[in-house]
């Protein structure tokens, strides 16, 4: 810089207490040389931290939302998925548990925008005892469970029109091992989907030096459109490990989310990318107190994945909810935990395309803390893991979820079950019975945000 400039500022900011408008436009055209980017990292909720452990509040019900639904009959009924359909109407699958019947049958309703049944169905289905995926698989809706026959367990495929009707039905079963059902997922523009499953042991135990046959591990096959087996992949990495859930790329490869046996015992959240021919690409490990395990993954639109699950703290009973933000190679970025007078555990997530995340939790009230009832939340994170939204909902006396569906509207779906108790009129005891519903609830869009945290600021 010139002398003659350097003076020229000095007087222009000696006399700016006697020129008002003159220091309103020297600062305004300060602001106008400053990147927009360094601007927004002088905001405290643009500045990252790694690692933050929040007690969320008491719950605070009565937050938004379009409508509620909950359908039941005798025994237990409870939403697993649902499918947009056109004119904001809503196809739900679930299941009914009858206390009369030892097989479990196939629940469908179909739900109009202001969430009224136009139709409902259940479909029993021999051998069938729990759900565990239900998704749309092109025009069809394909619902993979738990079967049991001769003290064995397999899985069994199912595929329905979206009327609710039959169409074809396929079982796997392993000559040596259980086989447990986990997680269903279209492969998107290359056609056909692909399953998930665990086989083995039913549950992780011991330490990783026994027999690698009797440990349990994933198994992913990808069968084309017309239900032809492309390839199958077993994930003996010398170790249990588990994949809940599986999360398509936008190259038509994958991300796995689940847990993984360590040597020392306990369970740790486990992230798999894999190839469109199932090789694994990487896999990471994350060690969280005395468990820990990773449900759900998705990937944002900067190529990082958000992944959200649960961990028991070394020094507490309870469960803590967890969210985990990774760089495209999986290396951490930012965690948050979750605790409180609840314990929490994180089943399923939603993204935005400005980067938001909003994540579906349970909370379940802790006998210690003199809790209330169990409840769910929707918390809605910014970018950098910061908490904008706090959402807690609640149907009849208590309620939990397991899905959470985005429609391209914004507009999300809650997939869970509600507890209510009742008393029956003709016991003079006034013994009360407890029955479990079906329960649909329909959640508005997020409001339209301006990320002050990124150039541009608004993103479409």
């Amino acid at each position: 810089m010139r002398l003659d400039q350097r003076q020229h500022i000095y007087h222009l900011t000696s006399n700016m207490r006697y020129h008002p408008v003159l220091a309103l436009l020297f600062f305004l055209a300060s602001l106008m040389t400053m990147p927009e980017a360094a601007l927004a990292q002088k905001r405290p909720e643009c500045s990252q931290v790694y690692e933050i452990i929040t007690p969320l509040r008491a719950p605070m019900f009565g937050s938004s939302s379009m409508w509620r639904r909950m359908i039941g009959i005798e025994g237990m009924d409870r939403f697993v998925g649902a499918v947009p359909l056109e004119n904001n109407f809503l196809l739900t699958m679930g299941e009914t548990r009858s206390m009369t019947d030892t097989d479990t049958h196939i629940l469908f309703a179909e739900l109009n925008h202001l969430g009224r049944i136009m139709w409902e169905k259940r479909i029993k289905s021999k051998g069938l005892k729990k759900i565990s995926s239900a998704e749309s698989i092109g025009n069809q809706i394909a619902i993979l469970g738990q079967i049991e026959k001769d003290k064995k367990k397999g899985l069994s495929l199912l595929f329905f029109d979206k009327a609710g009707a039959l169409l074809r039905k396929k079982e796997f079963w392993d000559k040596e091992y259980d086989l447990t059902p986990e997680y269903l997922l279209e492969a998107g523009d290359q056609g056909g989907y692909l399953l998930a499953l665990a086989t083995g042991k039913e549950t992780p135990t011991g330490h990783a030096g026994q027999a690698e046959k009797d440990e349990q591990h994933t198994v992913i096959i990808r069968f084309s459109t017309s239900g032809n087996e492309l390839w199958r992949r077993a994930y003996l990495i010398g170790t249990p490990n588990r994949m809940f859930s599986l999360s398509l790329l936008d190259n038509g490869s994958l991300i796995g989310a689940g847990h993984i046996l360590l040597d020392d015992g306990r369970n740790a959240g486990w992230l798999v990318r894999i190839n469109d021919e199932g090789g694994i690409q990487w896999r990471r490990t994350f060690p969280r107190g005395r468990f820990a395990e990773l449900k759900t993954a998705r990937q944002l639109r900067n190529k990082s994945f958000i992944a959200a699950g649960n961990a028991l703290p070394s020094t507490g009973p309870d469960s803590a909810g967890w969210v985990l933000n990774v760089d495209e190679v999986g290396n951490p970025v930012w965690q948050r935990f979750y605790t409180g007078r609840y314990a929490y555990t994180s089943h399923d997530l939603t993204t935005e395309k400005d980067g938001r995340t909003t994540v579906l939790m349970n909370a379940a009230p802790i006998k210690t803390m003199n809790a209330g009832r169990s409840h769910i939340r929707l918390l809605t994170l910014s970018p950098e893991g910061y908490t904008m939204r706090d959402d807690a909902y609640i149907e009849g006396a208590h309620s939990e979820a397991y899905r959470l569906i985005r429609r391209d509207n914004g507009m999300r779906y809650v997939a869970g079950m509600a507890q209510t108790g009742y008393a029956d009129p003709e016991n003079k005891k006034d013994k009360t019975y407890t029955t479990y519903d079906a329960w649909m609830m329909a959640v508005p869009p997020l409001e339209k945000y301006a990320d002050p945290c990124r150039e541009g600021l608004f993103i479409p």
